[in-house]
């Protein structure tokens, strides 16, 4: 099994170090792809975790953290539209391929969406979170709602998110 984590900003990378601690313990393949979303704090982040340089890759160079809104919209149209066939070139790496995703950023969007586009499934760590109002807070919401209907395994971190999920009729495993 590879499980690729796709991460854009600097939180997602901490929330999933023990995920990826978890796998290496397991014995399963891992990389963490970065989005481009937050590429210099990430990178910085990824370093002070001293995870291995060749396990980190880009499908989408970022030399800059976003901080304009034009920015986002701009990186958000790139991330979306790029292939994200690269990651299956190399050989050596064992199937199942998964594609894990944390949160409710624009890049956990980018990762469910480039799973979706490579056949693979999605699992969605702290699934079901809900404001029960589309645009509070924004773009989050709209974040939690698109993600869930592409994950196929949704890691909810409590009762009422697997309540969320269970109301939402999400396709695919929740776990509490």
């Amino acid at each position: 099994m590879t499980l690729w984590f796709v991460v854009g900003t600097a939180a997602e990378l901490i929330k999933v170090v023990p995920l990826i601690r978890g796998a290496t313990r397991r014995g399963w393949q891992w990389r963490v792809v970065s989005t481009g979303q937050s590429g210099v704090n990430l990178r910085r982040q990824y370093e002070d975790f001293k995870l291995p340089p060749a396990q980190a890759l880009s499908l989408l160079d970022s030399h800059t953290d976003l901080a304009r809104s034009n920015q986002a919209f701009k990186w958000f149209a790139r991330a979306l539209w790029k292939s994200p066939r690269g990651l299956a070139h190399d050989k050596s790496l064992v199937a199942p391929h998964w594609i894990v995703v944390h949160g409710d950023t624009l890049s956990t969007v980018v990762g469910a969406h480039w799973g979706w586009r490579l056949g693979w499934p999605v699992a969605h760590v702290e699934a079901g979170l809900r404001s029960h109002h589309i645009l509070q807070p924004f773009p989050e919401e709209i974040c939690r709602r698109l993600v869930s209907r592409l994950a196929r395994v949704h890691f909810a971190p409590d009762q009422t998110a697997v309540e969320n999920l269970q109301r939402a009729k999400v396709k695919g495993k929740v776990i509490h």
